[in-house]
């Protein structure tokens, strides 16, 4: 590949680096969108089990009689999302 590279008359090997050098930047670009986007994806499906669980534990503490306001302070939930359960 480098030989036919190198046999490229001028303008066309130029032109033929810069294509490649395009083409390998779209490449990285795709690659870091993807980290990206999966990153994000793995917050967010962290926080949703995080609220899940936390919902699960203010159902058995309302259901074992605890005070609400303490389920608040322990669980982060508001009172109207305890109340809602």
């Amino acid at each position: 590949d480098v030989a036919e590279v190198e046999a490229l008359p001028g303008k066309e090997r130029e032109q033929y680096i810069k294509d490649m050098t395009t083409e390998r930047d779209i490449i990285n670009q795709k690659e870091f969108a993807r980290q990206e986007g999966r990153a994000e994806g793995l917050v967010e499906g962290l926080a949703k089990g995080k609220t899940e669980a936390r919902a699960e534990l203010a159902k058995g503490m309302l259901s074992n009689g605890i005070d609400i306001n303490l389920i608040v302070k322990l669980t982060g939930l508001t009172e109207t999302e305890i109340k809602s359960l």
